[in-house]
């Protein structure tokens, strides 16, 4: 009762897709006092007794750095730091939220549009047979790191996602992937003054062997640790049919970061040696958005 059907022609316009929008059950202010994990986790029972996730550290070295809380885009609204926030959803007959990372890509009509990861708002579950269970309400969640974890900007409520049509049912990080809307209805701030992205182009395969940064919320630091961490890498692509490219990436990653942005960055920048420059120069601009974060 909650979706509305749609048809849309793939770009050769010789078949056709049918997609599904979704609406929340009701808009509702966030629970703030509810315990949200990252979603991963959520359907992972055997980790529902134990909020406390393993440390990338404690196989070798995290090698992830916190978006530092003196950053001068802080101080500027408009900055595409506020482009990176987090998503957190509800699910029915669960008493513990899951959140994920989503990146802000345009406004139209008095709504912002953001990228995410399916599995952010959808479980899937393909063996021994389907399961399918949708979010019920999502809101998006602006967030600044601080010396002492993370301050909240804003909380705006999810007006209704779109999921990739093959995602119910391959589960496949191929098409692990959501469009949403959100409203802009929360006072402390106004989502419309954060620019759109910039969008890289359609000529994927150029982007093998640049510099990539991704961007999330792991969920594994907490407290004083909490907030934004990014890493820089190189992209590997691999093709699995025509027209079917998933970016690789050696970036240390972890749950709560599934959703983030993936940035090309800069081809100036692809001659930087991290270990002569500062690490935290990775924040200074992002680059291309090329894809978001959806496992590994």
């Amino acid at each position: 009762k909650n979706r509305k059907k749609f048809q849309f022609k793939t770009m050769g316009g010789a078949s056709s897709q049918e997609i599904t929008l979704t609406k929340p059950e009701s808009i509702e202010p966030y629970d703030s006092k509810r315990e949200y994990r990252p979603t991963p986790l959520l359907f992972n029972k055997q980790h529902n007794s134990d909020t406390k996730q393993q440390k990338l550290s404690e196989y070798g070295i995290d090698r992830r750095v916190r978006v530092p809380p003196t950053l001068a885009q802080w101080t500027m609204h408009s900055s595409p730091i506020y482009n990176i926030c987090k998503l957190r959803a509800q699910y029915p007959n669960e008493s513990v939220g899951g959140f994920g990372t989503a990146v802000i890509i345009g406004h139209s009509l008095g709504v912002t549009f953001v990228l995410t990861c399916a599995h952010n708002l959808i479980y899937v579950e393909t063996d021994p047979e389907t399961v399918v269970i949708d979010a019920q309400r999502a809101w998006l969640i602006i967030e600044k790191n601080t010396a002492n974890g993370t301050e909240e900007i804003a909380c705006c409520a999810v007006k209704d996602w779109v999921i990739h049509p093959r995602y119910k049912e391959t589960a496949s990080t191929l098409h692990d992937l959501a469009v949403v809307r959100v409203l802009n209805n929360d006072t402390r701030f106004d989502l419309s003054r954060i620019e759109a992205i910039k969008l890289g182009d359609g000529d994927r395969i150029r982007y093998r062997g640049r510099q990539a940064k991704v961007v999330g919320y792991p969920g594994e630091y907490l407290g004083r640790t909490a907030g934004l961490y990014g890493m820089r890498g190189v992209i590997d692509i691999r093709e699995y049919k025509k027209g079917d490219v998933v970016y690789y990436t050696d970036i240390d990653t972890s749950p709560g970061q599934s959703g983030g942005p993936i940035f090309a960055a800069a081809a100036d920048e692809d001659e930087e040696d991290d270990e002569k420059h500062d690490r935290h120069a990775i924040f200074d601009s992002f680059g291309d958005l090329i894809g978001v974060h959806t496992g590994g």
